[in-house]
C-alpha cells in the first residue's frame, strides 16, 4: 500500500531514516547485533520497501544516523 501510495505521487524515490538516535534498525543486520544486541528486527522492512518500490520504478535511498556521542547506549 506504501509504494503504491508513493507511485501516485509521482515521485522518483523515496529517503528513508534506518536509524536515528537509538539504533534500532528495521533488518536483521548481524553487524548491529553483534555490537549492540536486541536493535534490530526479524522483518527485513528495507528489502521490503526496495521490492516493492522497485517493481514501480521507484528508488529507495537510505540514511543511517551515526547517533549521538553524549548518548549513554
Amino acid at each position: 500500500a506504501f509504494a503504491d501510495a508513493v507511485k501516485e505521487t509521482g515521485a522518483g524515490y523515496v529517503i528513508f531514516t534506518t536509524s536515528h538516535a537509538e539504533h534500532y534498525i528495521p533488518a536483521p543486520i548481524q553487524a548491529v547485533d553483534r555490537v549492540m544486541p536486541g536493535r534490530t528486527s526479524s522483518r527485513d522492512l528495507i528489502a521490503d520497501l526496495i521490492h516493492s518500490l522497485g517493481k514501480r520504478g521507484i528508488r529507495l535511498m537510505l540514511y543511517y544516523h551515526i547517533g549521538h556521542d553524549d548518548y549513554e547506549n
